[in-house]
């Protein structure tokens, strides 16, 4: 069964992600983390690379789109996308506070009013996720557009290449390749993960229009493993 979920197959097609980003809202903070990203993240974080930060500003921007967000709220969440994961140039637990802070300094030189600032630096710590008390883990209370950078952070729950960016999860917390790891190792990541998305809800009108069915279904595949693993 191991074997499935490594190999399953995706369905072929540009990702709805990449067909609304306008690359015109990208200002020079943006430019500012990116190349920081760029320079300084490890090699190791194989889920938390550039390509999961470009994802997460096409995501959200398609998102904001659909709910008919304007323009000066699609700049900030472009920034916030930017920087969300950037605290992990210093270190990966408990990272957000950085990379606020990466993005209070760059909003600063660049002249951003205190309110913008204020905001892009809430949207950035609304990215943790807290164990709840069901003692699962997910993600803050956010308010207002903060909630569109959390349904683009973990837009991958409803995706179809939920199977592929998993494995990358799983090769980032252990150290080793789906391949390489012992079954207890890939029972409890998947169990892990399956509460994860029986739990999650979206926090957006159009996060749960367009990936609401696929959770769903990346949920019940899971389950499906567990159980076949458990025989």
């Amino acid at each position: 069964m191991r074997e499935e979920f490594q190999q399953r197959e995706q369905n072929p097609g540009e990702p709805l992600s990449n067909q609304s980003f306008s690359p015109s809202l990208v200002a020079n903070p943006v430019k500012e983390a990116l190349e920081l990203l760029r320079k300084g993240l490890s090699p190791e974080l194989y889920y938390h690379s550039i390509e999961h930060t470009e994802h997460v500003m096409q995501t959200v921007d398609t998102l904001a789109r659909a709910d008919g967000l304007n323009i000066k709220e699609r700049e900030l969440l472009q920034i916030a996308a930017a920087f969300h994961d950037t605290g992990y140039l210093i270190q990966n637990d408990s990272n957000e506070p950085y990379g606020a802070a990466f993005a209070k300094a760059a909003m600063i030189r660049e002249g951003y009013p205190k309110e913008d600032i204020d905001l892009v630096t809430e949207m950035i710590m609304a990215t943790e996720i807290i164990v709840g008390h069901d003692g699962v883990p997910q993600q803050r209370e956010a308010k207002g557009i903060a909630c569109y950078l959390q349904d683009a952070d973990l837009s991958n729950f409803g995706s179809e290449d939920f199977f592929e960016q998993s494995k990358l999860v799983l090769r980032e917390q252990i150290g080793k390749p789906l391949a390489e790891t012992t079954l207890p190792e890939f029972q409890k990541f998947l169990s892990g993960a399956t509460r994860m998305l029986e739990v999650h809800s979206w926090k957006t009108p159009a996060g749960k229009a367009i990936f609401e069915d696929q959770r769903l279904e990346n949920a019940d595949f899971l389950k499906r493993v567990l159980k076949r693993l458990g025989e």
